[in-house]
């Protein structure tokens, strides 16, 4: 019996032992007193905020910015060319055949002003009329005097009379020549009116008809010019327009007063407004096109006539908040964009936002928020990297660590 009662007591003290074991799993290990190993302080992470090191955010390359007011409505595409009124081009002709002289520096592109002297023109024609000219001045003043003696002989002699008329007769047509001589002379840029035998000159003056730019030059010094050949054009882009063509199938949705945007193949990142002002009745049969004639707006392109454009007739004018296409990212069904909220020294905050994206046009997304938008002015969305964002929030941790 006392064998059996000694038995019992060991079985007791192995369980006792056996559980002690288990509750304090250091048990039968000397730490020291008062020592202890330290821990971290863990806390359990939002589900709709995530963490990045500053070392990711840069080796991503994350950009941070606002909404851009940008127009998302439907829009007609067209190409076209800029181009200018035909009032607003000018050619130089010279008025009469002669040798160029004393050219200018005017260059394709040279900015001219109305009244500039390009270049002087000589010929022997141009003394011979100014000589006509005096000429002819003399002998009327000859004539007029004549014309008044035998006006006053035939007053008292009837058979004067007929000398009067003679007289009168070639007075008229000596009238004639002059009136003739001096307007070719003003024609030529002679002016006749201070005309003298001691002032005769050799040449004319050629000069800009039109203020502008120079687009064309055609001739050079000692060239003989005659006056069917254009020597220079010149063009005012005062009135810059766009000239645009529509395809038949979309020539319905355009109408007058319509906004449009446009860019210049030479510079395609800058963008310029305008409004359709005229829409030609005529279908063009080999392009299946209809031509559309719209006015600048606002900031205006370096005139290059004839530059190819490429334009956008909107269907409205209806601008809205939007964010590029990266800052947006999808996940069960759900669009979120990130918003930076707190940067400490070794990481970086953001806060999941959920929104319903409206439209998608040319890489940017219209949207509407679900929820607020925090309130603080130094919070910034993210714009390109939502997808990696939403991939580290993915990954399942449930716990974030902060160093205090």
């Amino acid at each position: 019996m006392k064998y059996i009662f000694k038995i019992f007591i060991l079985t007791i003290f192995a369980t006792f032992a056996s559980c002690k074991s288990e509750v304090d799993p250091h048990a039968g290990h000397d730490h020291g007193e008062g020592q202890h190993e330290p821990h971290e302080e863990e806390a359990e992470t939002p589900e709709n905020e995530v963490y990045l090191s500053n070392t990711q955010v840069k080796t991503i390359g994350v950009e941070l910015g606002g909404f851009t007011v940008r127009k998302m409505s439907d829009f007609i595409t067209a190409t076209g060319s800029l181009d200018v009124p035909p009032s607003s081009v000018s050619s130089v002709h010279v008025p009469e055949g002669g040798f160029i002289r004393n050219l200018k520096k005017y260059i394709v592109g040279s900015k001219i002003v109305k009244g500039a002297v390009i270049a002087t023109l000589e010929h022997p024609s141009f003394i011979q009329k100014q000589q006509d000219f005096l000429e002819l001045q003399s002998e009327m003043i000859y004539l007029n005097q004549e014309m008044q003696r035998q006006k006053m002989l035939s007053e008292a002699n009837a058979s004067a009379l007929k000398n009067y008329q003679k007289i009168q007769s070639e007075y008229s047509v000596k009238q004639i020549q002059m009136k003739g001589t001096q307007q070719y002379l003003n024609y030529l840029g002679i002016n006749t009116e201070n005309l003298t035998s001691g002032n005769i000159t050799k040449q004319v003056y050629l000069t800009s008809p039109s203020s502008g730019y120079v687009s064309a030059v055609n001739f050079h010094n000692g060239m003989f010019a005659q006056p069917e050949i254009e020597l220079m054009q010149i063009v005012n882009d005062a009135h810059t327009h766009v000239e645009l063509d529509v395809f038949e199938k979309d020539i319905y949705r355009v109408k007058i007063g319509q906004k449009m945007t446009f860019s210049v193949a030479s510079n395609p990142s800058e963008t310029y407004e305008g409004k359709v002002y005229l829409i030609s009745p005529t279908f063009e049969s080999d392009k299946k096109t209809v031509h559309i004639h719209a006015h600048i707006e606002g900031k205006k392109p370096s005139f290059i006539k004839g530059a190819f454009v490429n334009a956008r007739i909107w269907e409205n004018e209806v601008t809205v908040p939007c964010l590029p296409e990266k800052a947006v990212v999808t996940a069960d069904n759900i669009s979120y964009i990130f918003v930076q909220r707190q940067k400490a020294s070794s990481e970086i905050q953001y806060l999941r936002i959920p929104v319903q994206v409206k439209k998608k046009k040319d890489g940017w997304v219209s949207l509407n928020l679900m929820e607020q938008m925090p309130t603080n002015r130094n919070d910034k969305i993210v714009l390109n990297q939502a997808f990696y964002l939403i991939a580290e929030m993915n990954k399942g941790t449930t716990s974030h660590s902060h160093a205090h």
